[in-house]
């Protein structure tokens, strides 16, 4: 609903009938399918998901791949401008995560929107390990050939001060905040 809210947001304020998403960790394009049922149709939508080379060719072998819709590993691999950024509860699975965001930053997009994070309030970072069954990670069934079993992998509760600082320092404003 956030997201929705955010592109909608975008489109009225800029008035415009386009918009390009880049969606940092965006999994097989679940939040681009949402999405696009809500979007009117006179506007033109490129949707960029970059995620692990392993998930980009799940993506690609069940031809999720459309002229809307492009899969990538890698920020670099796009070669047109973004308007718009989106990550929902991805930034603190990275293995840097703040050079992950400096990352998104230097892309210039107009509008960054980063959701599903957890901060402390703390001037350091927590960096812990987290475990969970395969089949929590994602929307649906864990698709066919996969087991279920219980992985684990590293977490960080970035310092909110730190991360916040990150974003004003390069010219970004936080209009919206829920902490």
């Amino acid at each position: 609903m956030f997201l929705l809210a955010a592109i909608n947001q975008y489109l009225n304020v800029n008035s415009t009938k386009s918009i390009k998403v880049l969606d940092f960790g965006g999994a097989c394009g679940a939040h681009y399918f949402e999405i696009k049922r809500f979007i009117p149709n006179d506007v033109s939508l490129k949707w960029y998901v970059v995620e692990t080379a392993q998930m980009v060719n799940s993506a690609f072998d069940r031809k999720l791949n459309s002229n809307e819709l492009f899969f990538l590993s890698s920020v670099e691999d796009i070669k047109t401008e973004i308007d718009f950024i989106h990550s929902s509860g991805t930034l603190q699975y990275v293995h840097s995560p703040y050079e992950s965001t400096n990352m998104l930053i230097n892309i210039n997009a107009n509008w960054i929107f980063i959701n599903r994070m957890i901060f402390n309030e703390n001037d350091r970072d927590l960096i812990t390990v987290q475990k969970s069954f395969l089949s929590s990670n994602g929307r649906g069934m864990l698709p066919k050939g996969y087991t279920d079993k219980i992985i684990s992998y590293p977490h960080t509760t970035m310092s909110f001060r730190k991360f916040n600082s990150t974003i004003i320092n390069n010219g970004y404003k936080a209009e919206w905040m829920f902490l």
